[in-house]
């Protein structure tokens, strides 16, 4: 199906338990099917990296993830 749809049925919250954002807020990473979500959303261009108060776990992965997406013009990196 639709990876989208896909998102209620995640299979796997990992926690960065001793890592929270600047409002205290925990940190989770969220797979569906063996992908990071919040990858595959910069990698389609419906989000960016922002916000980056220290290092977290998938960091590099994120920011590879928009260089390609601003590269390829994807998403909200089309110029449009």
């Amino acid at each position: 199906g639709d990876w989208s749809s896909d998102v209620c049925s995640s299979d796997l919250l990992e926690y960065e338990a001793d890592k929270t954002d600047k409002y205290g807020r925990y940190l989770a990473w969220i797979f569906v099917d063996d992908q990071l979500l919040q990858e595959k959303l910069v990698q389609k261009g419906y989000a960016k990296v922002a916000y980056l108060y220290g290092d977290y776990k998938y960091t590099d992965t994120l920011q590879q993830a928009e260089r390609k997406a601003k590269t390829d013009k994807i998403g909200l990196w089309n110029g449009k």
